[in-house]
C-alpha cells in the first residue's frame, strides 16, 4: 500500500508520529524543494534515516570521533569486500571487537538526529509512504547500508532530541542577534515547543494503547486526534468501519480544520470534556461523514493537556449502557495521569540532554 500527500497538510513530525504509533513497517520518502529524505520503519521503530544534504558515512563518522583507527577501518572494509554474503560495516566492527553495541547505536543515533533536525523544519513538499516487509534481523536492502540501526530507534526519543537541537539552534541565533531572552521564559518556551510542536506525546505507544483500551470500556467507537494550531488529525481509532475515512488505511487522509466550530474545537478551546449531540457545529459534519455510520448516542470529546497546551483530543460515541456514575471523571483522571507522565518524560529528557551538553 502507498500513501501520497503534501507536507503542507501533514508535516514530517505528524507522519513519523502516525507511523510510530501504528507500528508500521515501510519506507517514508520526503521531498522539499531540491532536498530529499528517507525514513525506514520496522514495526514502528526507526532503523534508517537519510537526507540528500547529509552524506557522511559510518566509517568517516567513527574516525572523526576517534572511536576506531584507520587500520581497523581498512581491515573491516576488506572483510566486507571479501564476504560472500552482504554484511554491514557496523556489524563487522562489532564482530571484530572494535566497537560495542552502545557506541554503534550512539553514532547512528547522532546521524539520525542530524537528519531529523532538518526534516522537522520542512513545511512544504511531498511525501510517499510505501508499506513493505522488513526482516526482524539480518540485512535490509537500503542505500548507505552501513548506517542501519540494527535494533531500531524509538521515535519519541529521537524526535525529542531533534526538537531540542532545533530549539537550541534558534536560541543561539537569537543570542547572536543580541535579542534579549529571559532565562525563565527560555525554559518555558523550550518545554512547550517540544510538547506541542514536536509531537512527543503521540509516541507514548504503550500509554496511548492503555488510554484507547480505557476508552473502549466507555465507548463502542472512538478516535484519538492530535491537536495542532490549525487542525485536528486522527492518529488512532477503534470501532470504525473499514470503508470510513477514519479507518487505519486512510487515517492520513482526514483532517478537521480547527477554525470550524464543533465538538473538537469546543473541547480544545475550553480544555475540558464536552458532551453533545452531533452535529453541534460545522466541524462535526466532516466527522460524521468520515465515520460512515450514525453516532446513535451523544458524543464526547476530552482533551489531553500538557504544559497548559492541548496536544490530543479523545473522541468517543456509542456510549455503553452499563457505565456507572463517574465514568467521565475516571476517563479525565486517566488523561491527567498521562499528561503528567509526559511532562515528567520531557523534563527528564531535557535534564539528561543538559548534563550531556555540560559534559562536552
Amino acid at each position: 500500500m502507498s500513501v501520497i500527500g503534501d507536507l503542507s497538510d501533514l508535516d514530517p513530525g505528524d507522519l513519523i508520529s502516525v507511523m510510530g504509533l501504528l507500528g508500521k513497517s515501510g519506507k517514508l520518502r520526503l521531498t522539499c524543494g531540491e532536498s530529499e529524505g528517507m525514513v525506514v520503519f520496522r514495526g514502528g521503530k526507526i532503523i534508517y534515516a537519510a537526507s540528500s544534504s547529509f552524506r557522511e558515512n559510518l566509517g568517516s563518522m567513527l574516525l572523526s570521533r576517534n572511536l576506531i583507527d584507520e587500520a581497523q577501518l581498512i581491515a573491516a572494509l576488506e572483510h566486507q569486500h571479501k564476504s560472500v554474503e552482504e554484511k554491514r560495516l557496523g556489524n563487522i566492527l562489532l564482530e571484530m571487537g572494535a566497537l560495542t553495541e552502545d557506541v554503534l547505536e550512539d553514532v547512528i543515533r547522532t546521524q539520525v538526529l542530524r537528519v531529523f533536525s532538518e526534516f522537522i523544519e520542512w513545511s512544504s513538499g511531498e511525501f510517499r509512504f510505501d508499506t513493505m516487509e522488513v526482516a526482524d534481523h539480518g540485512e535490509v536492502s537500503l542505500p548507505a547500508s552501513d548506517l542501519l540501526a540494527p535494533f531500531g530507534l524509538s521515535p519519541d526519543g529521537v524526535l525529542l532530541e531533534a526538537a531540542q537541537q532545533v530549539d537550541e539552534k534558534g536560541l543561539m541565533n537569537e543570542t547572536a542577534a543580541q535579542t534579549p531572552a529571559p532565562a525563565t521564559a527560555t525554559s518555558s518556551v523550550s518545554l512547550k515547543s517540544i510538547a506541542t510542536e514536536i509531537r512527543a506525546p503521540e509516541f507514548k505507544g504503550e500509554t496511548l494503547k492503555e488510554l484507547m483500551q480505557l476508552a473502549e470500556t466507555s465507548f463502542r467507537r472512538g478516535v484519538l486526534f492530535s491537536a495542532r494550531k490549525d487542525r485536528f488529525r486522527p492518529i488512532a481509532q477503534f470501532g470504525v468501519r473499514s470503508e470510513g475515512h477514519l479507518a487505519e488505511n486512510s487515517i492520513l487522509d482526514f483532517v478537521v480544520p480547527r477554525k470550524l466550530p464543533g465538538l473538537l474545537s469546543q473541547s480544545a478551546e475550553s480544555k475540558r470534556t464536552i458532551m453533545a449531540t452531533l452535529p453541534s457545529g460545522q466541524g462535526d459534519e466532516g466527522i460524521l461523514e468520515a465515520l460512515v455510520e450514525p453516532t446513535e448516542t451523544k458524543s464526547v470529546a476530552s482533551p489531553l493537556v500538557v504544559l497548559d497546551e492541548v496536544v490530543l483530543v479523545l473522541y468517543g460515541d456509542r456510549i455503553r449502557d452499563d457505565l456507572q456514575t463517574g465514568w467521565i471523571e475516571k476517563l479525565e483522571g486517566h488523561l491527567g495521569e498521562l499528561a503528567q507522565a509526559i511532562q515528567d518524560d520531557i523534563a527528564r529528557e531535557l535534564s539528561v540532554h543538559a548534563k550531556g551538553a555540560g559534559a562536552r
